[in-house]
């Protein structure tokens, strides 16, 4: 970001319904579109690391409090 912090983006993993919607509707792309782009970006220098995945909602909400420690 242009003030130095860090973004970190965390997506639910394969197979739950929710990665699904965010992928259609705020992605436009499929899950292997969707890796495949971050592992392109990720590769070219685009993005610092492919997004965080985690198995639950609560999985993402401890990851977020665990970020806004460190």
């Amino acid at each position: 970001m242009a003030n130095g912090k860090r973004v970190t983006i965390l997506m639910l993993a394969p197979g739950q319904p929710e990665r699904a919607v965010i992928l259609h509707d705020i992605y436009k792309m499929s899950d292997a579109e969707y890796g495949k782009f971050f592992l392109e970006a990720t590769f070219s220098g685009q993005v610092s690391a492919p997004p965080k995945e985690a198995s639950s909602a609560a999985q993402i909400k401890q990851m977020v409090a665990d970020i806004q420690e460190g």
